[in-house]
């Protein structure tokens, strides 16, 4: 890093490197809006096959003027539900990212040209030496240098609700978990005890919160196995489904008797589709609440708990 323990960096080396890495701040990519993120929900190939089986359900019955628009009405409703639900967890998403900001510190003291100075964190760049003390939000990802019964408060990031104790002598491997990291400053974490002196190594993006924002700005989210199941079976269905309809057509045209039964498939069609498209679709709900369940008990105790210790830092003389 190129810095001196004593002195830090000078000015001139910390405005090239923040002219090289730019702003010690996560990035914001440009919101869409509500309507986009409501009709970007319809691309999904299960929603494609529902809307085609309502339109089929439709056709059916101005056709046959049966006025049975009951199934088509439901269908919609299935889909329009379902792209309420996704435009309510990406907006979610959102939310979280801007609270992840929230937990920056907007100043930080640093040593430079062997004065120490208050700096907006922005500012901060690789190498630049910090000095933080009980209560201060690390401003960014950095390594111990100096330390004197330091101890961390680390459950934003590692869901760890008891305090971490730092040492500055210990060397860890190279791969070491982020949790295990006992020689290291991370960024948006609480000093809860003691003080200590830092280089900082990672800033913005790069840093462990900057690369869980990175994941939550993220427009192409990994698909989760069950999302990748689910997809492979509404291909499936749909192939099998258009198979069927071929199939029977040709049937009828080579034998008109068959025409009553071709008739009864489609007009069924939209129906058990609907029925197996929503079963998976209550599955996916039901795990999706488990999964919350489990997670979001220890998730809320770990903010509030991290939250009110904050406060009584702070306030502490």
């Amino acid at each position: 890093l190129k810095s001196d323990r004593e002195k830090g960096l000078t000015r001139g080396a910390a405005l090239s490197r923040l002219f090289a890495d730019g702003e010690n701040k996560l990035v914001r990519k440009k919101q869409r809006g509500l309507l986009v993120k409501f009709f970007s929900q319809f691309k999904d190939f299960m929603v494609i096959i529902l809307l085609i089986a309502a339109l089929i359900s439709f056709v059916t019955a101005m056709i046959e003027h049966t006025g049975e628009y009951t199934d088509p009405a439901v269908i919609l409703f299935i889909v329009i539900l379902n792209a309420a639900v996704g435009t309510a967890q990406e907006s979610r998403a959102q939310k979280a990212l801007e609270a992840l900001k929230k937990l920056s510190s907007p100043h930080s003291f640093v040593i430079r040209d062997g004065k120490k100075i208050k700096l907006e964190t922005s500012d901060i760049v690789r190498g630049d030496i910090l000095v933080l003390n009980q209560g201060d939000i690390v401003p960014a990802d950095a390594r111990i240098i100096e330390e004197s019964g330091l101890k961390t408060q680390e459950s934003a990031l590692t869901g760890e609700s008891l305090p971490c104790e730092k040492n500055a002598d210990v060397i860890l491997p190279e791969n070491c978990p982020v949790g295990d990291r006992k020689n290291m400053l991370l960024s948006s974490t609480v000093i809860i005890s003691g003080h200590c002196k830092a280089v900082v190594v990672e800033t913005g993006m790069h840093t462990q919160i900057g690369k869980i924002a990175g994941l939550l700005t993220n427009e192409e989210a990994p698909q989760t196995p069950l999302q990748k199941k689910l997809a492979g079976v509404s291909k499936v269905l749909g192939c099998v489904c258009v198979l069927i309809c071929v199939l029977l057509q040709a049937s009828v045209i080579m034998t008109p008797s068959l025409s009553h039964v071709f008739k009864t498939v489609v007009l069924s069609f939209p129906q058990w589709l609907t029925v197996s498209l929503l079963s998976l679709s209550m599955l996916f709900a039901v795990e999706i609440q488990k999964a919350i369940k489990e997670k979001s008990p220890k998730i809320s105790r770990n903010y509030v708990s991290e939250k009110v210790k904050i406060k009584k830092i702070t306030k502490s003389p």
